[in-house]
């Protein structure tokens, strides 16, 4: 079963989220497992290949897993937190997306779909978190 990690990167009240070209909505930062990677390694990797964010894994924390269905295929998708930090970001894949920047997090929920969504929305409600309402 294929596997996807994203993250949820939170600082101020905002997320920092990506503009696919060519696609209506945000997107969290992050993307598939290659064969035999670990979720953490995806993320780190994906973080630096899309955005340039340099993430250590002891700043990272692991928010949620679940099975979902992504373009009609069955999928393991795993989500991580990031609170607090200004990371510094540069947007690398300028042919995959559009740009990269600083959401507030009640405006990202009508711009995120499907389960980035439903993670935002769990996370608002975890009253562990930082973000406050």
């Amino acid at each position: 079963m294929k596997g996807k990690a994203k993250i949820i990167i939170q600082h101020d009240g905002c997320l920092l989220l990506l503009k696919p070209i060519g696609k209506k909505k945000l997107s969290m930062i992050g993307g598939s497992l290659d064969k035999k990677e670990q979720p953490i390694s995806a993320l780190i990797r994906e973080a630096k290949e899309e955005a340039n964010i340099l993430l250590e894994t002891n700043e990272v924390k692991f928010f949620k897993s679940m099975k979902t269905i992504i373009n009609s295929k069955p999928c393991v998708f795993y989500c991580f937190l990031l609170e607090g930090k200004d990371v510094s970001f540069q947007l690398m894949e300028k042919h995959k997306f559009k740009y990269a920047d600083w959401i507030p997090i009640n405006e990202s929920l009508s711009r995120l779909k499907g389960i980035e969504k439903a993670m935002v929305l769990n996370y608002i409600s975890n009253p562990m978190n930082t973000y406050n309402a």
